[in-house]
């Protein structure tokens, strides 16, 4: 049978997962959730002779499959997302920059994945995002020190290519955390590695990334509080229209600004590598949240084998048979406790009422899963922004 995916032809003698046909045409597939249909990052456009679509993909537009669930049972052809699926952020929130005329670049380089936006008069009129280049070094910062920053720089060239050649741009901003702007920039990143975390340059300037027009990088705050970080506190600034908030922004590294008395609080929490590594955000929080309240984590944190949730030393999260295993869950038990501790340091635990949330989180049933495992302040005012860099930058 033939498959075509992104208009180039190949075959295959039997059925076969759109997944496997991907990685031997040379495509790399984000199985975050190891393949069992929750973190939806293999999503892909498809059509032809596939095989029914699962429970997983039953609230997918049309045309969208999953490459872990889908079989190509004949010719079919595939489209790969050049990451439409991933939460886009609501620029809609924002107010215009009624004060800049022409086109200008945001782009966000996180640690999983690069994000752009292109803008005309200050209003968003396209996005763009892809996986960073280095997702298979390894989920948390430290791992990426020692990538090679032109595999960086090439990939932000291909994902604003398109934009520089339709628009005539005239600025560019560029925002990430301290590591990846190290790499990206060619600066030494050894002092990130060791105590005591040295921060040697602190941007705040135009540089040449190897882009048409230099970009202009915010100043980073330490060696784990980037300009990324920066840029997410600036749109909360602006949000909040200079009130107290609270932010937490959960990734694949996880950062929290408390504004409070004319005073912000920075912190990086040692969280984030089983959210990135074991599915989407929100997903998960839910899950943990379900098993807390259907008594199969025990107060140690460990699961409980009295449960009916609980078997051969993993929980069922669905009624589609997803499950986490026993080390899964420890780890987002770790990771959350993590994360809550960053945030009672910044607000020296005494909360602002509002709160600002980023990331691959949302929805009402996410907030209560949060408050719900003591991820958040219960009396909080929860709003979701997805990607709060990208928007501040």
């Amino acid at each position: 049978m033939k498959i075509k995916i992104n208009g180039k032809e190949t075959f295959f003698e039997k059925r076969t997962l759109l997944a496997e046909a991907l990685k031997s045409a040379g495509f790399s597939v984000p199985l975050y959730c190891s393949g069992r249909g929750v973190c939806k990052r293999c999503a892909v456009y498809a059509n032809g002779e596939l095989s029914e679509r699962t429970e997983s993909e039953k609230e997918l537009p049309v045309g969208v499959r999953l490459a872990c669930k889908t079989y190509a049972e004949g010719d079919c052809e595939i489209s790969v997302i050049e990451g439409e699926s991933l939460p886009v952020l609501c620029f809609e929130k924002l107010p215009p920059h009624e004060s800049i005329e022409g086109y200008a670049i945001a782009v966000d380089v996180g640690t999983t994945t690069l994000a752009a936006v292109l803008l005309r008069d200050g209003r968003a009129v396209d996005f763009r995002c892809t996986q960073n280049p280095h997702v298979s070094l390894g989920a948390d910062v430290l791992t990426r020190t020692g990538a090679n920053g032109e595999d960086l720089r090439n990939a932000i060239k291909d994902l604003t290519e398109d934009f520089f050649n339709t628009a005539s741009v005239t600025r560019l901003c560029v925002c990430a955390n301290t590591a990846m702007l190290y790499l990206l920039t060619g600066n030494d990143t050894s002092p990130l590695k060791t105590s005591p975390f040295t921060v040697n340059e602190h941007f705040g300037k135009y540089v040449d990334v190897g882009l048409p027009i230099p970009a202009y990088i915010p100043n980073v705050i330490s060696a784990f509080v980037g300009a990324d970080a920066l840029c997410g506190i600036l749109l909360c600034e602006i949000l909040a229209c200079g009130g107290d908030f609270l932010l937490c922004d959960i990734g694949t590294n996880c950062e929290t600004a408390c504004r409070k008395d004319e005073k912000t609080v920075c912190a990086s929490a040692a969280a984030g590598s089983a959210f990135g590594e074991i599915g989407v955000p929100s997903e998960l929080i839910k899950a943990l949240y379900h098993l807390k309240c259907a008594g199969a984590i025990d107060k140690n944190g460990a699961l409980s084998e009295e449960s009916d949730l609980v078997y051969d030393g993993k929980a069922e999260i669905s009624e589609r048979g997803d499950f986490l295993l026993a080390s899964d869950v420890f780890r987002l038990i770790t990771d959350k406790a993590a994360l809550r501790t960053a945030i009672d340091f910044v607000c020296d635990c005494k909360y602002p009422e509002r709160v600002f949330v980023s990331g691959a989180v949302g929805a009402e049933e996410t907030e209560n899963a949060m408050k719900g495992i003591g991820l958040l302040p219960h009396g909080a005012n929860v709003e979701f922004l997805q990607n709060s860099a990208l928007a501040g930058a």
